[in-house]
């Protein structure tokens, strides 16, 4: 199972996990490559893509073709770890299990 799914662009994760808006951080991205992400299953490629109707929080699915929703730039805000943007959503994963005591 792929667990990860997609935030609207502009959106930024901070340290504590919530998402927040805001058009500073933004107007600071930048982005470029669009490399493909793939497994191969016997002789198949399945490329990481995002659902042809796209909306903020779907799930990042594996697609046969390469097209325009499994194309992904690499972006990156100053002081930021780069991620991973479609379409104008970026691909995002769940939060980490709480630790145990």
């Amino acid at each position: 199972m792929l667990a990860a799914g997609v935030l609207a662009a502009g959106t930024v994760l901070t340290a504590g996990g919530a998402a927040t808006a805001g058009p500073a951080a933004a107007r600071q991205v930048v982005c470029g490559l669009q490399p493909y992400f793939w497994v191969t299953v016997g002789s198949v490629n399945y490329y990481l893509g995002t659902p042809n109707k796209l909306s903020s929080g779907a799930a990042a699915i594996l697609k046969p073709s390469q097209n325009s929703t499994t194309a992904w730039d690499v972006c990156r805000s100053p002081g930021k770890w780069p991620y991973l943007e479609n379409r104008g959503l970026a691909l995002t994963s769940p939060s980490p299990a709480p630790a145990r005591t």
